[in-house]
């Protein structure tokens, strides 16, 4: 199943994009484009009106990961 991933801060021009799998907190990203890593810090479930239906929307919170 394909999540619809929405960005609490905007990484460059990027506030969405859409992954087919699971991110979770502590995840460490790193998007095309961009030199520095991101570190989820939250990420809360978009729940939809059904509950029946799958979570097809998750909003992230990160910031920039420093090893």
């Amino acid at each position: 199943m394909t999540v619809t991933y929405t960005l609490q801060s905007p990484v460059g021009s990027r506030q969405k994009f859409m992954f087919e799998g699971i991110i979770y907190a502590t995840d460490i990203l790193q998007f095309e484009g961009v030199t520095q890593q991101y570190i989820v810090t939250k990420r809360t479930l978009v729940v939809p009106f059904k509950l029946d239906e799958p979570i097809e929307d998750v909003l992230l919170e990160t910031e920039v990961y420093k090893p």
